[in-house]
């Protein structure tokens, strides 16, 4: 029954891991198309930036396959 009551919330994190992805695909195209990243100072905070939405996705993997391993 806990399964069932977590599925609005597994949606949510859903939704957010496919805004992320979405906005990872359109920083790399903007900061090519615009030719940032041969500024040093901008690939530096590109980077940073990605990195940091690697991050955000891998915890929401973290949770979600969490969640099914405890629900068995």
């Amino acid at each position: 029954m806990t399964r069932y009551t977590q599925v609005p919330i597994l949606l949510g994190l859903s939704i957010a891991m496919a805004l992320f992805l979405v906005t990872f695909i359109f920083d790399i195209y903007d900061a090519i198309q615009s030719f940032e990243f041969l500024d040093r100072k901008k690939t530096i905070l590109l980077v940073l930036n990605l990195l940091d939405m690697v991050l955000i996705a891998n915890l929401v993997i973290m949770v979600v396959t969490n969640v099914f391993k405890s629900s068995d």
